[in-house]
């Protein structure tokens, strides 16, 4: 299987297990379900919206894998805070989802399987977008963050 058809498989994977971590595996985070759920449930909303703003200034690109689909770079919206908000606002989905089940080591996978797996196929997409629109591409990757947005 070559590394652009296993990125996908890999990044679904590990959420899954995240997920599955996070519902089985105790222990249990130290804070009563009663603020947990509602907790969790802002974060992943926030994240939601942010996945849904995301696949509005994607449209039709988001349909794409690894190599890009669409005609033009995607920068506007939250593409012109960081290069890839789509894993970032999955990230916040699964934090918020493993909050709300008080999680612990769901918490820690989404951290160390998860964001590892986004960013593999994160840089395989940098990859072909350099490709793809070269001068345009280099110069959006020198203004932007690779998923988190700097703060200075």
């Amino acid at each position: 299987m070559k590394r652009v058809e296993l990125a996908p498989l890999l990044h679904v994977m590990t959420s899954l297990v995240v997920i599955a971590i996070g519902f089985w595996v105790g222990p249990r985070l130290p804070i009563s379900k009663d603020v947990a759920k509602p907790m969790g449930g802002l974060i992943f909303l926030l994240g939601l919206a942010m996945f849904a703003w995301t696949v509005v200034h994607l449209r039709k690109a988001f349909f794409g894998n690894i190599e890009p689909v669409g005609d033009r770079l995607v920068t506007s919206g939250p593409y012109g805070y960081v290069r890839h908000p789509l894993y970032l606002s999955m990230v916040i989905m699964l934090l918020g989802l493993t909050a709300q089940l008080r999680g612990f080591w769901g918490i820690v996978g989404t951290f160390v399987l998860f964001l590892p797996a986004a960013a593999y196929r994160a840089k395989l997409e940098e990859n072909a977008l350099a490709r793809r629109f070269g001068q345009q591409w280099e110069d959006y990757a020198r203004r932007t963050s690779f998923m988190v947005p700097a703060l200075w």
